[in-house]
């Protein structure tokens, strides 16, 4: 038996993908935050660490928050982890959707920026240029 599928059921397919996508990244880090917020570091980490495997394209947030509780935790066995982690979140190309975590991190890292590179990263902030990614990716 064939199956005939529309065009318009592919379309509708597509675009449910597309919307979806960004969604479970935030409820994946929403349900890590959580966890942590109760005091389960453990389970936090192991929501994040879906994320690469679950997401279509990396989450700034997620990387930036793993390597950031990790670090907190004192967690040594999972450094190697959290850079990788992090690594991937600055994978992403969309500033506009990771705009406040790129701003915190913009932040953290600014003392100890020359006050040319300072200036160049906040331009690049501001213009939404994905060149940050790289920029944070290469400091």
């Amino acid at each position: 038996m064939l199956f005939f599928i529309s065009r318009s059921f592919i379309a509708i397919a597509i675009t449910v993908f597309f919307i979806a996508s960004p969604l479970v990244g935030q409820n994946l880090y929403k349900e890590g935050r959580a966890a942590a917020a109760s005091g389960d570091t453990l389970k936090a980490l192991d929501i994040w660490m879906r994320a690469q495997s679950e997401l279509d394209t990396p989450e700034t947030r997620i990387g930036i928050a793993f390597i950031k509780l990790v670090t907190e935790a004192g967690l040594t066995d999972r450094y190697e982890m959290a850079s990788r982690l992090y690594f991937w979140g600055l994978e992403a190309r969309d500033l506009e959707a990771n705009r406040e975590a790129l701003e915190g991190e913009v932040r953290r890292i600014d003392p100890l920026l020359s006050d040319e590179q300072s200036a160049e990263w906040r331009k690049l902030l501001n213009n939404a240029d994905p060149e940050l990614f790289e920029r944070i990716t290469g400091f």
